[in-house]
Order: C-alpha cells, then structure tokens, then sequence
C-alpha cells in the first residue's frame, strides 16, 4: 500500500468512528488522540505540491503549484455553504430562538458525512496519481 491510502485509512477511523459516532468524553486522552490523527492526516495535503511540481513541465510549474494552492482554498468556499446547505436539508424540526435556527446533533452529525464521502472519492483517485519516482517531467 502507499502512503494516501495508509493515510485515508487512517482519516477514515478518526473522522468516523472517533468523531462522528461516538460520542467522546472530554478527557485529555482523548484530545491527545484526536491531535495525533489530525496531525497524521493532514500532514498529506503538503504532499500534492511536490507531486504537481514533479509531473508538470518545467515552463507550467509555478502555475501547476499555484492551482493545486488554489483548490485547497476553494474548498473551503465550497464546503462551508455545502454544509449549511446539508443541514437545512435535513433539519426535520427548526427549534427557533429569537428568529435563529437552532439545529440538532443529528443534522451535524448528517452535514458532517460530506467527509467521508469526500475521502472515498480522494482514495480512489490516489489510484490515478502516476508515480514520478522523484524525477521531473519535462
């Protein structure tokens, strides 16, 4: 196996069991475990930045880096109302305070399946990456 899938495995247990279907007691165990996993995992996103710099043409290469920076932001500005969006979808019962909606644990916990969804879609394509054994292209 290679390193992203050892690295989806391993984002797949902490996001799914440790945090979405279990509830954790907030013990200092615990906040040390949920540290450790996120550290383990999202240590990975570096990793696209040398693969993109290695696979693209010398002329393309700052280019190349520079989108890989941008859709990492962009994720952002896409998650953010996707989950918003999600979770209206699935509150069954508004509990409104002072004309805010208040959701329940279950519409996070529902909004919140959008990750692994995305990490399944991420491990297949680490299937597609073409190895550069360090070596440029182009």
């Amino acid at each position: 196996m290679k390193w992203p899938e050892i690295n989806f495995i391993i984002c797949i247990i902490h996001i799914i069991v440790i945090q979405i279907f279990q509830e954790l007691e907030k013990t200092s165990k615990n906040k040390i475990l949920s540290f450790l996993f996120l550290g383990i995992t999202s240590s990975a996103q570096i990793l696209g930045y040398p693969l993109v710099s290695e696979l693209s043409p010398r002329i393309l290469t700052a280019t190349s880096v520079s989108v890989v920076s941008f859709t990492c932001i962009a994720g952002y500005a896409i998650f953010q109302p996707l989950f918003g969006r999600i979770m209206d979808w699935n509150a069954h019962q508004h509990l409104q305070v002072q004309s805010k909606v208040i959701y329940s644990l279950g519409d996070y916990h529902f909004a919140m399946g959008i990750l692994p969804i995305t990490f399944i879609i991420a491990f297949i394509a680490t299937f597609f990456l073409k190895e550069s054994y360090c070596q440029r292209s182009g």
